[in-house]
């Protein structure tokens, strides 16, 4: 199965995938419900800036 860890049983890899994908729809709807769903953010550093 792909470039998985040797040793690491399918079910885990299910699992943590399922994991992390709850993990993203709750980042991304705390992200809609405070406005920042279309916001990008960007650093600008003013001192190196010419």
């Amino acid at each position: 199965m792909g470039f998985g860890l040797a040793g690491i049983q399918d079910e885990d890899l299910i699992r943590i995938t399922g994991t992390r994908r709850a993990i993203e729809e709750c980042f991304q709807a705390a992200k809609t419900e405070v406005g920042l769903d279309h916001y990008q953010v960007r650093r600008y550093d003013a001192g190196t800036a010419t």
